[in-house]
């Protein structure tokens, strides 16, 4: 019996792992057999294999063999011309963006001029109109002079209004002019129920020149004018005011008040009249003069009723870091912190985009802030202690009245820290004469105006008078004693 030796060398066909063998049962064929190497249970390596056939000894025997694996050369460009015949190309090179993170950023200047003050309607004077309307001449004197130009919303004008007369000035507010007396609020409607009828007597004194023409060719008045009685003049005079082209129409209507029952508030709301009617002339006049002072109880503005204005002040700050000597540093943190704060550029960043500015979210937040203004007041506590306000004023960026909101909220519960000092959030600034919210009571520039006509206002004597007073109750006898511990309502021994 043959056997085939383990160093046999297998056949060229073969692998080099495979080798052929005889078993030495003696009921298998003679002759050589090729055998393989089984893989251990923990090869991996898949086995590609392939049946191939061949002579051994004249006889024919399956084999199997273990086929290589396929590759593909990676940079055979014979072959991938043939498969692509197209030329491959790169993806196009992205254009620089500019980083959108907010220390990459390069922030401006946060001292840079204001931009666009010119549409801060708290910062303009009245007669800024150019050229100048046609001037009426009026009988009756009153202070000619260059105001502080009001600017209240209409939310405010119609506020403790009845609703019948809140819902008709809101649906048309074109319709109608905004007569603010100087002081208005619950004690002067009271003191004056006919004040309305007063305001339209002196309105029908403004003449214009050609008014002025027709009244002089009028030649019986004009004689009663000149050698009548008293009485007779002033008949005569309300004769052509009556006449008057310019306030035929005209109604002045008073307000009434939602509110049920009394107020110990003598300013509180409503505040204002509501002229409808007159010439196109009359009421461009009306806005450009504004003010108009006539006496000591008549003294009123008129102002323009716009549905979309609304305030540019966005917060006052009060603190230990509020001084003037700050104003440059208050202005650098303002800035920086909203440049810097989520909530701020999220919303900015989708109303600018909404309005179609262009830039990304840092440029919109830049934008936001390009109207910031301060201001301040030197005002003084109950105490004659210095308690200066700064007002922060700008453009709100807002189109509904949800988005004003939401922007005023997020300027007024940000921490702004200046010099390791907290800017603390103040109260609101509100003028209780002429309605202004840019400067106090006591420092109203209105009755300060040279050749004032209107009601005196002594609330700088009043203030100091409170103060005197506060410091004298505070220790001496008479003021406010320190409570002490309860004594169970049994006197003291």
């Amino acid at each position: 019996m043959s056997t085939v030796s383990k160093d046999q060398t297998v056949p060229p066909s073969t692998t080099p792992t495979q080798k052929a063998t005889t078993s030495n049962d003696p009921a298998t064929v003679p002759g050589p057999t090729t055998t393989r190497k089984e893989p251990t249970p923990t090869q991996t390596t898949p086995d590609h294999r392939a049946k191939r056939s061949r002579l051994v000894h004249g006889e024919r025997i399956d084999q199997a063999d273990k086929e290589p694996p396929r590759e593909h050369p990676f940079n055979v460009e014979e072959q991938d011309s043939v498969m692509n015949p197209r030329e491959t190309r790169g993806l196009p090179k992205r254009a620089t963006m500019v980083p959108l993170e907010k220390n990459a950023y390069p922030w401006p200047d946060p001292l840079a001029l204001p931009d666009n003050t010119i549409g801060d309607p708290h910062s303009r004077l009245t007669r800024d109109e150019e050229p100048a309307p046609a001037i009426p001449k009026s009988r009756v004197a009153f202070t000619d002079a260059i105001f502080q130009r009001l600017h209240i919303p209409l939310d405010t004008l119609v506020a403790g209004l009845r609703e019948q007369q809140a819902v008709e000035v809101k649906n048309a507010p074109e319709n109608f002019l905004a007569l603010i007396p100087y002081g208005a609020g619950h004690a002067l409607y009271n003191d004056h129920p006919k004040l309305g009828r007063e305001v339209l007597a002196f309105l029908k004194t403004l003449r214009f020149a050609d008014t002025e023409a027709r009244d002089t060719a009028d030649e019986a008045l004009q004689a009663i004018i000149e050698a009548g009685t008293p009485t007779q003049v002033e008949a005569a005079l309300r004769a052509q005011d009556d006449r008057n082209p310019d306030t035929e129409g005209v109604q002045i209507i008073m307000p009434t008040s939602s509110r049920k029952g009394g107020t110990r508030d003598r300013y509180a709301l409503p505040w204002a009249m509501f002229l409808r009617g007159g010439s196109e002339r009359l009421w461009t006049y009306l806005l450009y003069q504004q003010t108009f002072a006539v006496r000591k109880d008549l003294a009123f503005s008129v102002l323009k009723i716009e549905a979309e204005a609304t305030s540019w002040v966005l917060c006052n700050f009060k603190g230990e870091a509020v001084d003037r000597g700050n104003e440059n540093a208050i202005m650098s943190t303002i800035k920086r912190t909203l440049w810097k704060d989520d909530a701020f550029r999220q919303h900015v960043t989708r109303v600018l985009t909404k309005q179609g500015v262009p830039g990304d979210i840092n440029d919109h937040a830049v934008h936001a802030t390009r109207t910031f203004t301060l201001t301040f007041f030197d005002n003084t506590d109950a105490k004659g202690q210095p308690a200066t306000v700064v007002q922060l004023r700008g453009q709100p960026i807002a189109t509904t009245e949800e988005e004003l909101g939401e922007y005023l909220s997020i300027i007024r519960l940000t921490q702004f820290w200046v010099n390791m000092v907290l800017l603390l959030r103040a109260g609101s600034v509100t003028c209780q004469l002429c309605k202004a919210v840019t400067h106090p009571a006591y420092d109203c520039p209105f009755f300060k105006t040279e050749g004032w006509f209107g009601p005196q206002h002594d609330g700088a004597e009043k203030h100091a008078d409170l103060v005197k007073k506060t410091k004298a109750k505070n220790g001496k006898p008479g003021g406010p004693k320190r409570s002490g511990p309860s004594t169970g309502g049994r006197p003291r021994k």
